[in-house]
């Protein structure tokens, strides 16, 4: 029995070893560990060290140190403007545009930079209605301020403009789909409501924090001052806007957890909201986005906003109300949004370039609300000047205290004394674009109809029949049926008053017509229609001429090759008599300038094609072989237009591989005139 016993258990020892496997350990060291000896807390005489405290600036360091960074940024967007690959620049880096202007079309302002009128995202023209001139030059300023294109594809520096832009984007849709059926009505709706449940507002702190440093126990606590910024604010929405409803806090004083507003109050201000003009609807949600708070942005629109005027003079007649009552503005919505905020810094400090930053950030914003819907002559119910924020640097003041006229200013927010600097004069209100083409019904007259019809040209062309019409009224021109043969100096200048032109386009041709047919047009009408110009009192004419046109008796241009000579030779025996046409009266637009006083630009394009538009071209001193399409040249024609370094000078252009504005810029800038000297 032991033997059994013992073999069974000797069999599970054998077994138990073979399943365990041997593990293999090294000490290290063999010294004992010891126990930590406790030592008492030394002690310091003397009183506990002082809480951190703010440090003391003075205005004028704070104006200093602005400065410094403003010239910082300046010279970062100038090293940025310059880091560009040789021989190559990039648009978006530079600004395409010389002067800002604001211009009366019949159904509103528009503001352009030179000749391109601003746009929205959609590529439609921005359009400000007419009772609001005011904001029309404030977005001038505001673009006027602006040193590249790509500052303009960020919001934060174009903030008018943006918003009203939002407004083009709800009217559109109103018009499409109703106000009732607006989806974008609705998701601003709904997005104003979700703030509602957490208005910033409503949110008070609890009466005690035990995290306040204890000198400062004493100081009037955060929810009071919560309290008395809020309570006033509240009271006038449940009078004036609200009648009968209930707004009440949603963190009661030793609660995390949100309280919900009534349903009857939800469903009041829901209808109001969605009640709303579209401007009014606009800035209500940029103030909403900036405050984090709906009661705030209302109270704000409702103070501004020329919708609701009639509260403000019924307010202001009872007795219980100052005469001279101080409106509700910018800084006190900024004070209400951020109060939590600021009485931290209060106790804490600011953090540079943080704090102050968003603090002029909720300005800016707030201040873009005030002008879109404030900005409306013989509406205004103030002689108090307003001042909004217009960037982090900068602010526009508004002095409506010369009846229908205004007075604009542009001021350093952190100067003292404040500096301002008056409107330039070429944000002003300026006459709007009308431009005379003859020989509209061309192809290359026919893209320049298109193409400056869609950057809100007024356009008319002057074409010899009827059946053209719809062609030119499709493209968005005005058409003028005259003979060119048949009209005078005097039929031709009665058209160009008539059409108020402020630009004239010689871009009509024979065609295939005979060469006394070719005479008369190309050479004696183009006279005719430069005496007329004149005589019209208008100064701008661009002619589209031909490349190659000169006096062959002179030499030939030194950068010409053997093709380009092949082509010159060819040229000039199949359509000879064109050449000598053109050649008469390019001769006779420069050289009888002197009694016309013009401003003229001569357009001379090689081979024409059928192609689609590249978008860029080789102008100046070229050669002459690489065709280019005619919708390239009407793009050559505009980009001319607008620009005033091109006056007095002969742009030829052949197809090519440089963008058209920066082709054209080159050539007016280094003066690479083909026509001087050669006729």
């Amino acid at each position: 029995m032991y033997r059994a016993i013992r073999a069974t258990s000797s069999l599970s020892v054998r077994c138990q070893r073979r399943r365990t496997p041997y593990i293999l350990t090294r000490h290290l060291h063999t010294t004992p560990t010891n126990e930590a000896t406790l030592v008492a807390h030394p002690t310091v005489p003397g009183p506990p060290p002082q809480a951190p405290q703010a440090a003391v600036t003075h205005p004028q360091d704070r104006v200093e140190r602005k400065r410094r960074q403003a010239e910082a940024l300046r010279q970062n967007r100038e090293q940025k403007a310059n880091t560009s690959k040789p021989g190559s620049t990039s648009t978006l880096r530079k600004r395409f545009w010389k002067d800002v202007h604001v211009r009366e079309a019949e159904d509103g302002y528009e503001v352009h930079l030179d000749t391109r009128p601003v746009r929205t995202a959609s590529r439609q023209v921005l359009k400000i209605p007419k009772n609001k001139r005011a904001l029309a030059t404030a977005m001038a300023l505001e673009w006027d301020q602006l040193v590249s294109a790509q500052q303009a594809m960020k919001s934060h520096h174009i903030p008018i403009t943006s918003i009203t832009s939002r407004t083009m984007d709800i009217l559109g849709a109103d018009d499409q789909f109703g106000p009732a059926e607006n989806p974008v009505r609705d998701g601003i709706v709904k997005m104003a409501m979700r703030y509602l449940a957490t208005d910033t507002l409503l949110c008070w702190a609890p009466e005690k924090n035990i995290h306040d440093p204890e000198d400062q126990q004493s100081a009037k606590p955060l929810r009071h001052r919560q309290r008395e910024v809020a309570e006033p604010i509240i009271a006038y929405l449940t009078t004036q806007i609200f009648p009968g409803v209930e707004i009440i806090p949603i963190l009661g004083e030793d609660s995390i957890i949100p309280a919900s507003q009534p349903e009857m109050t939800r469903e009041v201000i829901r209808g109001w909201a969605s009640g709303l003009p579209a401007y009014e609807l606009a800035g209500l949600e940029r103030g909403v986005l900036a405050t984090k708070s709906l009661l705030v942005a209302t109270r704000l629109l409702v103070e501004w906003s020329t919708e609701f005027a009639h509260l403000r003079a019924s307010g202001d007649d009872s007795d219980s109300v100052q005469t001279e009552r101080k409106r509700f503005g910018i800084e006190d919505a900024a004070e209400a949004a951020n109060l939590e905020v600021m009485h931290q810094i209060q106790r804490w400090g600011e953090v540079e370039d943080t704090h102050d930053v968003d603090k002029e950030d909720v300005r800016r914003q707030l201040g873009s609300v005030v002008l879109l819907i404030e900005m409306c002559f013989g509406n205004n119910q103030s002689n108090a000047s307003l001042i909004c924020p217009i960037s982090r640097l900068y602010r526009i003041e508004f002095s409506p205290n010369r009846g229908s006229d205004a007075d604009f200013t542009c001021a350093c927010l952190d100067s003292e004394p404040r500096e301002t600097k008056r409107l330039p004069k070429h944000t002003t209100m300026a006459p709007s674009t009308s431009t005379l083409i003859f020989g509209g019904s061309g192809k290359v007259a026919r893209h320049i109809t298109r193409l400056l019809a869609s950057e809100g040209h007024t356009v008319h062309s002057i074409i010899r029949k009827e059946s053209q019409i719809p062609d030119i009224k499709s493209l968005g021109g005005t058409p003028i049926v005259q003979s060119i043969e048949d009209s005078s100096v005097s039929d031709f200048a009665r058209t160009i008053s008539e059409t108020k032109a402020t630009t004239v386009i010689w871009s009509a041709g024979a065609g295939a017509g005979s060469h006394a047919r070719t005479r008369a047009v190309d050479q004696d009408g183009a006279i005719r229609s430069m005496d007329a110009t004149a005589q019209a009192g208008v100064r701008r004419f661009i002619m589209v001429s031909a490349v190659d046109v000169r006096d062959r008796t002179e030499p030939e241009p030194e950068w010409y090759d053997d093709e380009d000579r092949e082509r010159n030779r060819k040229c000039w025996d199949a359509i000879g008599h064109y050449m000598e046409a053109k050649l008469a009266a390019d001769l006779n637009l420069v050289t009888e300038n002197g009694r016309r006083g013009l401003e003229w630009t001569i357009v001379r394009p090689t081979t024409l094609s059928e192609e689609p538009a590249k978008g860029t071209i080789a102008a100046g001193k070229v050669h002459l072989t690489a065709a280019i399409s005619r919708e390239d040249v009407a793009r050559v024609v505009v980009e001319c237009m607008n620009q005033d370094a091109t006056k007095g000078l002969a742009v030829d252009c052949v197809g090519g591989d440089t963008p058209i504005g920066e082709a054209i810029a080159e050539a007016a800038e280094k003066k690479l005139d083909a026509f001087e000297g050669r006729y």
